[in-house]
């Protein structure tokens, strides 16, 4: 319900600016990012998103410029700005580095590779893929670990290795049905399918 998602989240901004509450008008205003993230509405979402980051600035919230940074970095490359997508993944890693945030630098691994992809730089998007996929592995975050597997099968698919793709596929597949990642499995499931068509024409 995003419409009324909306209104309390507006309603929180104006009570965090009342209280000039730096913190909490950065919260707001990632908040509402998110939610116009979601409807696609990109412009208004990137407004948001770099108000949200302002705010962290000003409050010398290292932390949450971090967090920031992914955000505006992730909507830059649904928009296919790949230059200022990996400019600002890059910034996010080196605060994230920093502080030993370790999902955020395993975010931003994954992230670089999604442009690296993209920019057909294969070899570093696997690389950058699968030093992300070994701190999701140490902090066991599962819901990431079976996301990376699939996207590790997708360049490989790429490559033309077929037996790698399958065997990610397959470890994607077995943690998404235990996390019950549904989209995450519709998606490994129907690559599968695609990997396994190629292997009966070859």
């Amino acid at each position: 319900n995003y419409g009324e998602a909306l209104t309390n989240y507006r309603a929180s901004l104006e009570i965090q600016k009342e209280l000039g509450n730096k913190k909490g008008i950065a919260n707001s205003y990632n908040n509402i990012g998110n939610i116009f993230y979601f409807q696609g509405n990109y412009p208004v979402a990137l407004k948001n998103f770099l108000d949200a980051l302002k705010a962290r600035e000003e409050n010398g919230d290292e932390k949450g410029v971090a967090d920031s940074q992914i955000n505006i970095g992730a909507l830059y490359f649904m928009i296919k700005n790949y230059t200022e997508a990996l400019k600002n993944y890059q910034a996010s890693m080196e605060i994230s580095k920093k502080f030993d945030m370790k999902k955020n630098i395993a975010l931003n691994y994954v992230n670089i590779a999604d442009v690296n992809l993209v920019q057909g730089d294969y070899a570093d998007a696997l690389k950058n893929n699968l030093l992300g996929l070994q701190i999701f592995e140490k902090i066991d975050d599962k819901y990431n670990i079976g996301t990376t597997y699939y996207l590790i099968a997708k360049v490989y698919i790429i490559q033309n290795n077929f037996s790698e793709a399958t065997k990610n596929l397959g470890a994607a597949i077995k943690i998404q049905k235990e996390t019950g990642d549904k989209e995450g499995l519709a998606n490994s499931l129907e690559k599968l399918g695609k990997v396994n068509s190629k292997l009966m024409n070859t």
